[in-house]
């Protein structure tokens, strides 16, 4: 059996990090664990741990891809929008937080923001 880098994220640290933000809820949705803020969904994860997929901007998801190859745009319209797949066991976790954090701020609504305003 492989073994993984120590600072490489798992679907764990993607949960664990969710929860952390505020108004953090999640919910199945499809196939995956969609991790919400005041709601809306700003991830979502795999069940098998491997992605995580980010609701990015467009100009968000150009910087993430200008500096990992980890990410990729999802298919279609959503990739178009900003949405973007992350491939969790090439990242490490402080990364991952920075990332999700992006996506939350992205999502939450105003009063979620003006609350929040160091996430």
């Amino acid at each position: 059996m492989a073994t993984r880098d120590v600072d490489t994220a798992t679907r764990d640290d993607v949960i664990q990090i969710a929860r952390s933000l505020p108004d953090y809820s999640s919910a199945p949705h499809f196939d995956r664990l969609a991790l919400k803020a005041g709601g809306k969904i700003f991830a979502t994860v795999d069940s098998a741990g491997e992605t995580v997929n980010l609701m990015l901007t467009p100009e968000d998801q150009s910087e993430l891809l200008a500096v990992t190859d980890a990410a990729r745009p999802v298919p279609g319209v959503w990739g178009r929008k900003g949405s973007t797949t992350v491939t969790l066991s090439r990242v490490e976790r402080a990364d991952l937080r920075e990332w999700l954090a992006t996506a939350w701020r992205r999502r939450a609504t105003p009063k979620l923001l003006r609350e929040h305003p160091d996430v």
